[in-house]
């Protein structure tokens, strides 16, 4: 292949949205959704996302989505691997402008759960030791996924009800899967179905030479009906056993995958002036149900390792560090609404006023240190990446999340009424309530109108459906924050600082 046929591999919006007629199963309240690209729940998501492949060819914002590789062809930084400090601090350009253009609250953007699959070849030595016949698969996954523009969904967690029943026969000592057949095991838990048997959890039914039948099902599956493939696996397992233990990547319109949706929380009828968040669109979770799903060898990048859960923590920092990055950019943009809210109604000059806003600001500041940080403090990986400080990312993260709430209070705190008294574009158009609106609630720094639509920014952003699915989204994203506090503990080092304290203390060894 030339390389004038691969720098046209980088899709256009129209191109991306054309990828996606491809006959996926996708179900909404009962229904099947013929074309997604058009549907109400899945098309606002869409066009965000295809925004951002339009901003690849756009000579303003080409450099900061997309770079030149060593022979010359421009691509997506999506799959880009950072080998030096450069290289980190472009991808977090890639980042920063995605997040700033959603606000925030579309997480999952083109090259989020890229990440993750970049993170296995961060530490390709690590899978070849533990499953060489697939790890070899990991690198031209990298470069087919790079040439072909394509988004990932990674839908890696299981259903509640599989996990309550497998938590009850771990409680009795039966295993999940007794693959010697040589006693009981969780297979009493699969349910036929017109002649499908569904197990509890996802696991390899059955084998060939040229791949594996795989059946279960994962959630959440945010983006999953609105992106092109998905990296499925049994990383969240505590013990998982050879059979249940897969990294796979899968096209989303693979013959028998299921997609059934949540109900949504956009609100595309409405205008922008009504609803500047939601009236654009969403990323869209899904229960994710695959019965005897073809899954080709050259598609697994681990199969049977079964420890390989336990190394999630350095192979995910990357996405871990997209979130961090993510939550910076939503913060700063946060104190930028608290300033325009507190001129508006003209309390900044309050000092308990000052004081709320300096606690967003100080959040914010907080961020972004933590951010800069664990690029400063990065480590080198056996693969020959560059990657940003697990711990300081960790901390991170949880500093972030465990403020979140308050953060959330502070904007609807400081907004006052403002966000219950909302008056749409109607009402502003109307002749008679125009003007008195207009009177009533224009400020010295704003009009009655620019205030309206910043208060309608608040309420989507704080209180309504969508801002309740992105702040509950954001604490169990990555796993909640116990597990990131317990992940700490675990992993700091303070035996440096518990020696000095002995001595200091002349303590016996």
């Amino acid at each position: 292949m030339t390389s004038e046929k691969l720098a046209t591999r980088l899709k256009t919006g129209d191109e991306f949205r054309e990828s996606l007629r491809d006959g996926r199963e996708v179900w909404y309240r009962g229904q099947t959704i013929d074309d997604v690209t058009r549907h109400p729940s899945t098309a606002g998501g869409i066009d965000i996302l295809a925004q951002a492949f339009d901003a690849q060819h756009d000579p303003a914002t080409q450099n900061t989505l997309t770079y030149v590789r060593e022979d010359g062809i421009r691509a997506t930084k999506a799959w880009m691997m950072p080998r030096t400090p450069e290289d980190l601090r472009s991808r977090r350009e890639c980042i920063e402008f995605l997040a700033r253009e959603t606000f925030g609250v579309f997480g999952r953007q083109m090259d989020m759960i890229a990440t993750t699959q970049v993170g296995m070849a961060a530490y390709l030595p690590l899978i070849e030791r533990h499953s060489p016949e697939y790890a070899v698969n990991i690198l031209p996954y990298i470069e087919y996924a790079s040439e072909n523009n394509v988004v990932l969904a990674g839908p890696v967690a299981d259903p509640q009800g599989w996990r309550s029943r497998g938590s009850a026969l771990g409680r009795r000592g039966i295993p999940l899967y007794d693959t010697d057949g040589g006693g009981p095991d969780a297979r009493e838990l699969d349910l036929e179905i017109d002649g499908t048997v569904l197990p509890g959890g996802m696991r390899v039914m059955r084998r060939s030479p040229e791949g594996v039948w795989v059946s279960g099902a994962k959630v959440v599956g945010s983006l999953a009906p609105q992106c092109n493939e998905m990296l499925v696996s049994n990383i969240a397992l505590p013990d998982p056993t050879p059979d249940s233990a897969i990294w796979m990547i899968i096209p989303v319109n693979s013959p028998g995958v299921r997609l059934v949706c949540r109900e949504m929380t956009a609100t595309p009828e409405e205008s922008f002036h009504d609803h500047p968040i939601t009236s654009r669109g969403e990323e869209l979770d899904s229960l994710v149900i695959m019965e005897d799903v073809f899954v080709p060898n050259w598609r697994i990048m681990s199969l049977g390792w079964t420890e390989i859960g336990r190394h999630y923590g350095l192979i995910g920092a990357l996405e871990h560090w997209h979130t961090l990055t993510k939550l910076c950019v939503k913060a700063e943009l946060f104190v930028g609404v608290l300033q325009l809210v507190v001129d508006g109604i003209g309390t900044s000059h309050r000092p308990g006023v000052r004081q709320l806003v300096a606690e967003v600001i100080e959040y914010a500041q907080v961020l972004r240190a933590m951010l800069i940080a664990s690029e400063a403090a990065a480590i080198a990986t056996e693969g020959g990446a560059l990657w940003p400080n697990p711990m300081i990312i960790t901390a991170g993260r949880s500093y972030a999340l465990g403020l979140y709430p308050t953060i959330i209070h502070r904007l609807q705190e400081l907004a006052g009424q403002g966000p219950i008294l909302r008056w749409s574009r109607e009402d502003f158009d109307h002749p008679v309530l125009g003007p008195r609106l207009e009177w009533f609630y224009e400020s010295e720094s704003l009009s009655a109108r620019d205030k309206n639509i910043l208060m309608n920014l608040v309420w989507d952003l704080t209180s309504s459906s969508h801002a309740g699915r992105v702040e509950i989204f954001e604490n169990v994203n990555g796993f909640p924050l116990p597990y990131l506090r317990e992940r700490m503990y675990n992993d700091y080092d303070s035996s440096g600082a518990v020696s000095h304290v002995r001595r200091f203390l002349r303590m016996a060894d």
